[in-house]
């Protein structure tokens, strides 16, 4: 499935809302969600995504650096469809 598919699917297989995981990958290294959430498409994944970026990247602004980091959005069956950076650059308004 491509990120465009995603975006457009309003429910899961079986009727239920798909189940969307946020892994957390730190250069090289991934940690992976485990729980997930349960949204009703790539849209309202990637808006979930953006707010826990939002604060991630406070939270290492005050540190004085942003790491290379992103935030990794994987579907049902844990392929990643979308990855939101941190990065150069980023200002935390």
């Amino acid at each position: 499935m491509n990120a465009q598919d995603a975006m457009k699917r309003p429910l899961g297989r079986n009727g239920t809302l798909p189940m969307w995981y946020f892994n957390f990958r730190e250069g090289e290294r991934i940690e992976r969600d485990r729980i997930g959430m349960y949204l009703p498409n790539l849209d309202a994944a990637r808006d979930e995504a953006i707010k826990t970026w939002r604060d991630l990247v406070e939270i290492a602004a005050c540190g004085g650096e942003l790491p290379d980091c992103a935030i990794q959005i994987a579907d049902a069956t844990g392929e990643p469809v979308l990855t939101i950076p941190f990065g150069d650059g980023v200002q935390v308004h």
